[in-house]
């Protein structure tokens, strides 16, 4: 079945985007290449023919192709075929050797190679059409040579001077970007691209260790190419509910392992520094732990929620996207250009028997994974090359947000349950700075404690394995009381409640397991756009080693 294409007017020549002077590159060949028996545009043609057939025939060309272009030798979407034709497509077989097969002969790609010595292969990219998008499962990948389209090898279409195709297409055309070294010239280190070749300007050298700043995780490359989907993020420093074991209070670690039959345990084993289950407790022995937040994380909506609240002219990132000529910017350069400095603000409010309060700020790109996309142009007759970062709003992601690593302390308080309550009641606000009337915000819990007055001096850890949920703490106990406590703020801004839920120092024991030297957390239940990571940790750890 014939392939039917889409073809748009343009208003500049394609030959001005993906080919360098032809009189040029014919100068170069006169003076380092034999002739040959193939005129120069037939070289260009019989390789494209080749070309086409290969990425037709078989799906380990199309994504060898995809991935090669998406290395970017150059800083566009090039495949330099010099430097890519030796290596291995699938089971050790090289692209040349595939392009070999579908030769007239075998001195055919040898004349090509001697007659097009900066022979290349250019994907274009266009807003509506990305070299990523490229279906490597679809055998009709178009070979675009001189103005002709060629499919499987065969020619079906052509292209008109002011026309650009808007599908994905291969390109073959010599390169610009690269050129052969010669000995009477000096070789520019810095223009270098191996003992052959070199850039023709230094913004065509690919700045690796800057680029890869932009990756949202180093080890997915595939290929060694860079994917384009993981230059928008950071990198995470931990992921998901798992934390390395090293980085937890081994005297959590510790009280863990002695619990792990009784969950309920954990935290008196780690506040009164049990040794066994028979120990009795000392309730007016000196506290050295204090539960913490040691992290949290806001919902991947979380953000277009808070910039809603700025004013046009105060929003979080005061610019959209930014442009550089010449260089490629790290990733921080272009946050530290895009942001205002403005912080979003937070306060937590812990109530038990007691009330605790906690303000502190943030930055946006702190505890949001800010989308940034990069866009190359390419140097033409009509234009000078240009770096392009756009922030992707509706593609933020969340991220694991460590207060202690941003001076922040998110302690909880010490934690007596026997003379504070089981359950604290916390909430989390985003404070907004818009003008708006002073505020007065009534807060409640319903909080259960241990009847201090029935509770001896020591009690015998062993009452604890009756403790169950399901009969509510005093059915078992005895000894224990449930009341509300209520406090009242007043606030100049309106405080946006964000979270709310309780947290019970038996229930919520922190750790759920421990495996391969990794800790799995419980996050503690609730309804709101945030989730913590709620832990006891001991002051020496928290001194030691959470301020360093």
């Amino acid at each position: 079945m014939k392939l039917s294409f889409k073809i748009f007017l343009c208003c500049f020549c394609i030959a001005a985007l993906f080919s360098c002077s032809s009189d040029d590159v014919i100068d170069m060949r006169e003076n380092e290449v034999p002739s040959v028996s193939l005129s120069y545009d037939e070289s260009l043609e019989h390789f494209g023919i080749m070309l086409s057939k290969a990425v037709s025939n078989d799906e380990n060309v199309r994504k060898f192709v995809k991935n090669q272009v998406l290395m970017k030798i150059d800083n566009g979407y090039n495949i330099f075929y010099p430097v890519v034709k030796d290596k291995k497509v699938v089971d050790g077989t090289s692209f040349r050797q595939i392009l070999m097969n579908y030769a007239t002969d075998k001195k055919e790609l040898l004349e090509i190679e001697r007659n097009l010595p900066l022979l290349n292969i250019h994907m274009p990219q266009f807003d509506s059409v990305k070299v990523t998008s490229l279906d490597v499962k679809s055998d009709e990948l178009p070979v675009l040579v001189n103005k002709k389209l060629f499919v499987k090898g065969e020619l079906v279409d052509t292209i008109g001077d002011l026309e650009v195709p808007v599908f994905n297409v291969l390109v073959v055309t010599e390169s610009s970007t690269i050129k052969k070294k010669t000995a009477g010239t000096r070789s520019n280190l810095a223009l270098s691209l191996n003992d052959e070749f070199e850039y023709t300007d230094i913004s065509f050298v690919p700045r690796r260790q800057e680029t890869r700043s932009l990756l949202y995780d180093e080890d997915i490359v595939n290929d060694g190419f860079e994917d384009e989907e993981h230059r928008k993020y950071d990198i995470e420093k931990y992921h998901g509910k798992t934390l390395p074991v090293d980085s937890i209070d081994p005297r959590l670690v510790e009280a863990f392992k002695k619990s792990e039959n009784t969950r309920c345990y954990t935290r008196c084993f780690m506040y009164y520094g049990l040794k066994n289950t028979s120990d009795k407790i000392d309730v007016n022995k000196h506290l050295d732990c204090q539960d913490c937040i040691y992290r949290f994380r806001l919902n991947e909506n979380e953000f277009n929620f808070y910039e809603s609240y700025q004013s046009d002219n105060n929003k979080y990132f005061g610019r959209n996207s930014i442009t550089n000529k010449k260089w490629h910017l790290t990733r921080s350069d272009v946050l530290s250009r895009l942001k205002t400095g403005k912080t979003i603000d937070f306060l937590i409010h812990i109530i038990d028997t007691a009330f605790q309060d906690i303000a502190f700020s943030v930055q946006p790109e702190d505890v949001f994974n800010v989308s940034v996309s990069y866009s190359y142009t390419h140097p033409t007759m009509f234009r000078s090359s240009k770096h392009e970062y756009r922030i992707n709003f509706a593609n933020f992601k969340s991220k694991w947000y460590y207060p202690h690593e941003h001076g922040h302390d998110l302690r909880l308080g010490r934690w007596n349950v026997f003379n504070n309550a089981i359950n604290k009641r916390i909430y989390f606000y985003f404070v907004p700075t818009k003008n708006g009337q002073e505020e007065t915000i009534t807060e409640e819990a319903t909080v259960t404690c241990v009847n201090s007055n029935n509770v001896e001096v020591k009690i015998n850890a062993e009452l604890l394995k009756n403790i169950s949920s399901s009969v509510g703490y005093s059915g078992s106990w005895g000894t224990t009381k449930t009341y509300t406590v209520k406090k009242e703020y007043k606030f100049r801004y309106k405080p946006l409640l964000r979270s709310d839920f309780y947290i019970n120092y038996f229930d919520d024991y922190p750790i759920s397991s421990i495996k391969d030297n990794n800790v799995i957390f419980n996050e503690p239940g609730g309804s709101g756009a945030v989730t913590f990571t709620i832990m006891p940790i001991s002051n020496d750890f928290y001194n030691n080693k959470m301020k360093k």
